[in-house]
């Protein structure tokens, strides 16, 4: 495998041994460089999405794969939603009364709504499964206690009546003498 096949859409610095990675697009250095393609160079998210939105505004072509290296897209961009608004406006500006990108606007909005309510929805349930586990961790605790308290009471209570099992044992194996002689001497008299 190559090294540039092995970072299709990485977001690895763009060059080997590079402190800072170069975006290919507008030159600029950035902390979040993309590499969705086989080639060498990374790009920013934000810069290859204008890129997609501008080349792709000729209806006679779709551009779905890098102009370098002819290999198609992958990976994700993960750009912000006020992002993407941002650039759908520029282009809606320059392109005035296009009911694709009102559509277009329209449906990202709808998106980042119910984006943020599946955040909200993630949310509640992630504070929920903490309650319960706190909860959990409570009641094994309590548990915990509980059963040590128990092996305590046992532990003490063998103590106290073990001391008493070697005087116990003793009278006992006295008294089976005792009736073991009187046995022996009763055999004899006959």
């Amino acid at each position: 495998m190559s090294g540039s096949a092995s970072r299709l859409g990485s977001t690895a610095p763009s060059e080997v041994g590079e402190a800072e990675p170069v975006c290919r697009i507008c030159w600029e250095p950035g902390a979040r460089i993309l590499c969705p393609c086989a080639c060498t160079t990374g790009v920013h998210d934000h810069c290859l999405l204008q890129w997609l939105l501008t080349a792709n505004e000729r209806p006679e072509e779709v551009v779905d794969s890098c102009e370098l290296c002819m290999q198609r897209w992958q990976g994700e961009v993960t750009v912000a939603i006020q992002d993407l608004l941002e650039q759908v406006a520029v282009l809606k500006r320059s392109q005035p009364g296009s009911a694709e990108v009102s559509a277009a606007v329209g449906a990202l909005r709808q998106r980042n709504e119910q984006l943020t309510q599946l955040l909200q929805v993630a949310g509640e349930a992630e504070a929920a499964r903490q309650a319960d586990f706190a909860r959990m961790r409570r009641i094994a605790a309590a548990d915990r206690q509980a059963i040590l308290g128990r092996l305590e009471e046992e532990r003490q209570w063998r103590r106290s009546n073990l001391r008493f099992l070697p005087q116990l044992l003793l009278a006992l194996a006295g008294a089976f003498l005792a009736g073991w002689q009187r046995g022996a001497s009763r055999a004899a008299a006959k």
